[in-house]
C-alpha cells in the first residue's frame, strides 16, 4: 500500500494493489481509496501480466465495488436482521436437516478450504461442491492430466516468440494478450500465428493462418501433421509411438505448415475454451513440441489452478443437485453462486423449492437470491484477503455496509454450532501426470465425438458488471456460440 496528497481535498490519498480475477491472467490494478471508499482506480504500470492496460471488466471493478446490486445486510423473508440474528436461525435450522454447501469459485483458497471442513465437520456431510460454470476446473484437470503444469507464460516470452498457436477466442476472454501476441505477431514477417477456432471470432482476424471447424478434429489432425517429421518421431517420446497407428496423415497443406513452424520454434500455445477435450489436445501438441510445456490458459475464473491443485473436491453441484432432487438432502448453502443462472442446463429453481432450508450469499441480488429464505451479503474478493495465483492478496477497500467473506461467515457459524476446525486438514495438492498411450488414444478417440458446451459462457463485456451471471447493467451483450 502507499500514499498520495489529493491536492482537491488536502487529503491522503492511500493506493492498494490488487489483481484481478475476472480470468485467468491476473492483471494487476490500484485501487485508490479516501478515508476508506473507493476514489478511482489506477493502472499498476509495474505489472509483468498487463503492464498497466485494463480490459473492460478490469476497468469495471470501481462500479462492480459500489454496485446498486450490491447486497448489504442479511435478509430473511423479506424483513432485514442482524448477522446475530440471521447465523443464529441458519446454524439452528442446518443442526437438523441433511446438508450441503455450495462455493463459488471467484473465493480465495483459504474461503473454499474452509467451506469444504465446514460441511465435514459442523454438517457431518460430504456434499460439498465448488460452482464453476463456465466449465473452467474440468479444463484446468485435463491439461494437468496431459502433463502441462504451467498455465501461464510471460508476457515477454510470448511477445518474442516466433509461433503462436492460438485455440478458441482468447483475444475475447483476455483481450490484454492481444497486445502481447500482436507484438510478436507484427515484430517479424515470418512470425506464424495460427489460429483454430470453430468459426471466425474476435481474434482469427488477426491470424496469419486460420483452421475453422471442428476444433477436436483440427488439434488431432495438426498432432498427426506433427507425428510424420523426423525431428518429431527421433525425440518422441514413447506415448507417441501409437500415432504412428492412427489414421493417415492429413492432406490439409495448412495442417502441415502448423507442425513444420511448432517444431522449428519454441511455440507459445494460448488457449480459451470450454472443452477438455481440446484442453487435453492442445497438452499434447505442448509436450511434442517444447522442451518445457506450458500452455497459456485464458479461462474465466482467476483462481482456479490453485483451486483444481490444491483443494480436493469430491462432489460437482450436479451431484449436490441429484442430491436434492432424492431426498437425501434438505438444505443448502450456497456462498457467492448464481446456481438458476450457472446450472440453467438443469431445472433449479424446482430443486431449490423442494429444500426445507436454502440460504443463498451473494454479493449481488441475482435470480438465486430470490429463491433463498435467507439471505448473507458476501464481500467481493479484492474486499478480502486471500491466496489467489498462488500469492496472497490483501483487502484492497473494506466491504459495503455489513458484507462479509464465505470464510467469515462460515467460521461464525462453526463458532454457533459449538465447534472447533482445524487450522489445515487438507494436504491435497494435484501434480501434473504423465502421459501415456492409453490417454493419447482416449483424446484421439474423443476428438470425433460432439461437445456439449456448458451453460454459461464468459466475454470480457458480459461479465463487467462482477455477477458472473450474465445479469450484466455495464453493457448489454450479444450471445453467441461456444468455441
Amino acid at each position: 500500500m502507499s500514499s498520495g496528497f489529493n491536492e482537491h481535498t488536502g487529503e491522503n490519498v492511500e493506493r492498494h494493489h490488487s489483481r484481478c480475477l475476472f480470468c485467468t491472467l491476473g492483471c494487476g490494478f490500484d485501487l485508490a481509496t479516501l478515508r476508506g471508499e473507493v476514489a478511482g482506480l489506477e493502472y499498476a504500470g509495474d505489472s509483468e501480466v498487463n503492464r498497466g492496460a485494463l480490459c473492460s471488466k478490469g476497468n469495471y471493478i470501481p462500479g462492480l465495488i459500489d454496485h446498486p446490486f450490491r447486497l448489504t445486510e442479511p435478509v430473511t423473508g423479506d424483513s432485514p436482521v442482524s448477522w446475530s440474528r440471521a447465523l443464529e436461525d441458519v446454524a439452528d435450522r442446518f443442526r437438523s436437516h441433511s446438508s450441503a454447501v455450495i462455493i463459488d469459485g471467484t473465493a480465495s483458497l483459504e474461503d473454499i478450504e474452509t467451506a469444504r471442513l465446514f460441511t465435514r465437520r459442523c454438517l457431518g456431510s460430504d456434499m460439498f461442491a465448488v460452482h464453476v460454470p463456465t466449465g473452467d476446473d474440468a479444463v484446468v484437470e485435463a491439461l494437468y492430466r496431459s502433463g502441462v503444469s504451467r498455465l501461464s507464460i510471460p508476457r515477454s516470452r510470448i511477445e518474442e516468440a516466433r509461433c503462436i498457436l492460438a485455440i478458441g477466442d482468447p483475444f475475447d476472454i483476455g483481450p490484454i494478450v492481444a497486445g502481447s501476441v500482436l507484438a510478436a505477431r507484427y515484430r517479424s514477417h515470418d512470425t506464424m500465428f495460427a489460429v483454430v477456432s470453430d468459426g471466425p471470432n474476435r481474434t482469427s482476424p488477426y491470424a496469419s493462418v486460420r483452421l475453422q471447424g471442428d476444433v477436436r478434429q483440427i488439434l488431432a489432425d495438426i498432432i498427426r501433421a506433427l507425428y510424420v517429421l523426423p525431428v518429431i518421431r527421433e525425440k518422441a517420446p514413447k506415448w507417441a509411438d501409437l500415432l504412428g497407428n492412427t489414421v493417415a496423415e492429413p492432406e490439409n497443406v495448412q495442417y502441415h505448415q502448423i507442425a513444420s513452424s511448432l517444431t522449428a520454434n519454441e511455440p507459445v500455445i494460448v488457449l480459451e475454451t470450454q472443452d477438455p477435450v481440446v484442453a487435453g489436445l492442445a497438452g499434447v501438441i505442448a509436450m511434442l513440441t517444447a522442451t518445457d510445456a506450458q500452455v497459456c490458459y485464458i479461462g474465466s475464473y482467476g483462481n482456479i489452478g490453485d483451486i483444481v491443485t490444491r483443494i480436493e473436491r469430491t462432489r460437482t453441484v450436479n451431484d449436490v443437485f441429484d442430491a436434492i432432487e432424492s431426498g437425501e438432502v434438505t438444505a443448502l448453502l450456497s456462498l457467492g453462486a448464481d446456481l438458476v443462472t450457472g446450472c440453467s442446463y438443469r431445472d433449479v429453481p424446482s430443486l431449490l423449492k423442494k429444500l426445507d432450508v436454502f440460504v443463498a450469499g451473494s454479493p449481488f441480488e441475482n435470480d438465486t437470491t430470490r429463491l433463498a429464505g435467507t439471505i448473507l451479503p458476501t464481500a467481493l474478493w479484492c474486499e478480502v484477503d486471500g491466496t489467489c495465483f498462488g500469492g496472497l492478496l490483501e483487502a484492497a477497500v473494506e466491504p459495503p455496509g455489513g458484507a462479509l467473506s464465505c470464510g467469515e461467515i462460515l467460521n461464525r457459524l462453526v463458532s454457533r454450532m459449538g465447534t472447533v476446525l482445524p487450522a489445515d486438514e487438507s494436504e491435497y495438492r494435484l501434480e501434473a501426470a504423465e502421459m501415456t498411450p492409453e490417454r493419447v488414444r482416449e483424446l484421439l478417440d474423443t476428438a470425433g465425438e460432439p461437445f456439449i458446451s456448458p451453460a454459461v459462457r464468459s466475454s470480457a463485456v458480459r461479465f463487467a458488471d462482477g455477477s458472473l451471471s450474465g445479469r450484466a447493467s455495464f453493457a448489454t451483450y450479444a450471445e453467441r456460440g461456444p468455441v
